[in-house]
């Protein structure tokens, strides 16, 4: 998912509270703050789809008892 063709932006503004815990975290990892917060979104996008995969997996199972269960699970986000 991560690549080095890096053509689009993404501006923040975080205040002094959020961009220490930036710093400080990627610090800890040995890595700049634009790769840190990178590192994150491409976490929850992989989060996200393995997520989405499992929704799909079981509603192929027949996992969901109640007719409502499906929609009230793809709804939580």
């Amino acid at each position: 998912m991560y690549t080095k063709d890096k053509r689009q932006r993404i501006t923040l503004r975080l205040n002094d509270e959020q961009m220490q815990y930036v710093v400080d975290n990627a610090a800890l990892l040995d890595m700049s703050p634009s790769d840190y917060c990178r590192s994150i979104i491409n976490l929850s996008m992989s989060v996200d789809r393995q997520a989405a995969q499992k929704i799909a997996e079981n509603m192929q199972k027949g996992v969901f008892g109640r007719e409502n269960d499906e929609s009230n699970l793809l709804n939580i986000v």
